[in-house]
């Protein structure tokens, strides 16, 4: 299962999310190298970690092994406040149903392994379940350009929003991905994933999946 954290239940993940932080320093800076986000207690933050961020955690035996962040686009977030020149004319797509993912990462054991789903499987089709209950149409993403054929062969609706650039001596694209259940339950069928896969511990699911409404059916009048 993956927890989903808001600032309405974080009381219950001081923990983890500490551990997220350190995962996000140990794969952002020590791995990837980008320095310019090193921290001296080794916890990555930066100013889009406050009340409006939402975590997907992949948790496994009280460790988290996995996170995604999600950022209501409406608020500041990395795509408009640090990224905007990847977008073409700098017009970032902002709306109440559009939200952005970002720092995505995965301890480095449990990113390859014959016995167990990918974890990035989980965070993807958890991010999906998480944005139908929403009721998002899309989310935005800074992504490697390599990821948009990934996602493209997978089947995901995908649109570039600008040309690559590099950053951090890395290439970037800003895309934008859709949001429907087809693609979730491309995820959830290729990897075997349960349905739904998303744990909110402390805080109200949002909003049913469509398929999950109940049905309606109509009284007889005699």
């Amino acid at each position: 299962m993956i927890d989903v954290v808001t600032k309405h239940n974080a009381n219950l993940y001081s923990e983890a999310l500490q551990q997220m932080f350190k995962l996000r320093h140990a794969l952002l800076v020590e791995e990837r190298g980008w320095e310019d986000l090193r921290k001296t207690d080794g916890l990555e933050r930066d100013q889009f970690d406050g009340p409006d961020a939402t975590y997907l955690l992949a948790m496994h035996e009280d460790m988290v092994i996995g996170s995604v962040r999600m950022m209501p686009t409406a608020a500041p977030h990395l795509l408009s406040d640090v990224f905007p020149h990847l977008v073409a004319d700098s017009m970032v797509p902002r709306a109440d149903d559009i939200w952005e993912m970002t720092r995505i990462c995965v301890q480095k054991e449990f990113r390859y392994s014959r016995t167990r789903t990918p974890v990035i499987a989980d965070l993807t089709a958890g991010m999906f379940e998480h944005a139908l209950n929403l009721g998002l149409r899309a989310v935005t993403a800074v992504i490697e350009p390599f990821m948009v054929t990934r996602m493209l062969k997978s089947n995901w609706v995908v649109k570039p929003l600008g040309l690559p650039q590099e950053h951090n001596g890395m290439d970037c694209i800003a895309v934008s991905i859709q949001i429907n259940r087809e693609t979730m339950d491309g995820i959830r069928l290729r990897h075997n994933l349960p349905d739904p896969l998303l744990s909110y511990v402390g805080i109200p699911r949002p909003a049913p999946l469509p398929q999950e409404m109940p049905v309606k059916v109509p009284m007889l009048v005699h």
